[in-house]
């Protein structure tokens, strides 16, 4: 924490302010009734589950972007015709039955909110602004609609936009204005992070938010009975809304995320585990989970040039700047530069095992009549099966043992000796076209550096490969969501997102 290494640490943080700015909409107060009383009035009705959490997805959606963003209520990126639309079409489902009064009065309301659009938060933000503010939302995609809205109106004042999650990376700003109840901005999974409190970045920190709820603010450490060592201040008693930490956590890119089908004709049985991940520019892509499995990101050197260098999937965070390829370039930056080197020659070993065993799942019926006869008969463990007989960047088994098994049931035990010894060489040269591909990254980002507008603005770039074949893409995470099941073909590639209504 910043006040362990500041000699003024308590005399700021005993002289920092937090003020609420408590703002009203009769309108928009009344969703949260409406969305307190849905989950447990369809509970009630038996719906399962499933249909719960769908049902409530766009109401919570609706009072999400009404209560956290300042834009107008008509403006398209608070998506409220959409959801009007989307609302209407439930209506008419007999899964929601118990609810129709519910999701008619959320109607209304959307219509209300459209036919008179004026937005408070936008009369409070204009109110508190001032050079060298930070407004911060519930979000990193509330964060991207709320920079676009203060960069329209406030061009004269340095005002910037982020996410509760960036706090950890902000050092100190002349003031904060948060887009949410205080309690919002300390939730956690594991328990309330009341630092902000404790521990502010700036001297004056505002929250701008509705007063629904029945429960006072408690803030472990600042003890009762003694003077506190925050002023927090409000014209009416703190309160803070119905707090729904699954509901209310949710954003944009994880409705899309949910909503997200497989659009392609592949089998099911052929499909692999992997994370799905929000990009700047909106696009999206897949990352597989394997332990191994690496990527190469973008950072900057002393210079504050460019550089490049590989990561574990599990290790990437939200910011990081990825390195994926788009469609028409080369399929994989490490085989690519390890054919270069020599294991082109020997791809037909690698090919040869991998077509037996699609064509034995051809014969078999079904993947999982293959994984039956593998384990019953030769004794192999298959939990890398699908992702053998699906990606074609799999060089092969890691275990000896387990090729010598499955190289048996395929019919091809004899040559199995010779073709591991093929995979060990192609797995030399891959170790050696990491650093390879890394070169022949920077060189096509040499003439970037870390200042890039499009990388601090639009958060994404895309750049030619040398042979103008292809092109490769520098995107900011912005968002690490589930596992799903996909067509490996789509890992690592970049979409676009389509718009969900």
């Amino acid at each position: 924490m910043r006040l362990e290494k500041t000699n003024s640490a308590y005399s700021r943080s005993s002289s920092a302010r937090i003020k609420l700015h408590i703002i009203h909409h009769p309108k928009v107060e009344s969703l949260f009734g409406i969305c307190k009383d849905f989950s447990k009035t369809l509970r009630a009705s038996g719906a399962d589950e499933t249909t719960i959490i769908d049902g409530r997805t766009q109401l919570y959606r609706l009072r999400r972007l009404v209560t956290g963003l300042p834009l107008a209520f008509d403006d398209p990126e608070m998506r409220i015709a959409e959801i009007q639309d989307a609302l209407k079409r439930m209506s008419d489902h007999p899964n929601y039955g118990a609810v129709v009064q519910h999701l008619s009065q959320a109607v209304d309301i959307c219509k209300s909110l459209l036919d008179q659009p004026s937005n408070p938060i936008a009369d409070s933000l204009h109110a508190l602004a001032g050079t060298n503010t930070l407004v911060l939302t519930k979000d990193f995609h509330m964060s991207s609609i709320l920079g676009q809205w203060l960069h329209t109106n406030f061009s004269s004042f340095h005002i910037r936009a982020a996410a509760i999650g960036d706090l950890r990376n902000i050092e100190e700003v002349g003031k904060l204005v948060y887009l949410c109840s205080p309690t919002y901005a300390s939730w956690k999974p594991d328990g309330p992070d009341w630092r902000f409190v404790r521990d502010p970045r700036a001297m004056e920190s505002h929250f701008v938010m509705y007063p629904f709820g029945e429960t006072e603010i408690s803030v472990p450490g600042l003890l009762a009975g003694y003077p506190p060592r925050r002023n927090i201040s409000s014209h009416v008693p703190l309160q803070v809304p119905y707090f729904d930490s699954i509901a209310d956590n949710e954003t944009e890119w994880s409705v899309e995320e949910r909503r997200l089908d497989d659009q392609g004709q592949i089998r099911r049985d052929e499909l692999v585990p992997a994370r799905y991940v929000r990009l700047s520019g909106n696009y999206f892509t897949y990352l597989s989970e394997e332990s191994e499995s690496k990527v190469f990101i973008v950072t900057a050197d002393t210079n504050n040039k460019l550089d490049v260098q590989r990561e574990t999937v599990k290790d990437l965070e939200v910011g990081a700047f990825i390195v994926l390829r788009v469609e028409g370039t080369t399929d994989d930056f490490i085989e690519q530069e390890a054919n270069r080197l020599g294991a082109a020659k020997y791809r037909s070993s690698q090919r040869r095992w991998q077509n037996a065993l699609k064509e034995s799942r051809a014969r078999e019926g079904s993947l999982m009549k293959v994984r039956e006869r593998l384990e019953n008969e030769f004794g192999l463990v298959t939990t890398g099966l699908v992702d053998w007989v699906t990606n074609t960047r799999r060089i092969g088994p890691h275990s000896e043992s387990d090729f010598k098994k499955l190289c048996d049931y395929l019919g091809i035990k004899e040559d199995g000796p010779k073709i591991w010894e093929h995979l060990n060489i192609i797995r030399s040269f891959h170790l050696r076209a990491g650093a390879g591909a890394a070169k022949y990254l920077r060189k096509l980002l040499e003439n970037r550096d870390a200042n890039d507008p499009e990388l601090r603005e639009s958060g994404f770039f895309t750049i030619k490969d040398e042979d103008g074949k292809g092109t490769i893409g520098v995107y900011r995470i912005l968002h690490i969501g589930n596992l799903h099941d996909v067509d490996p073909r789509n890992i690592e590639t970049v979409e676009k997102i389509k718009t969900i209504s």
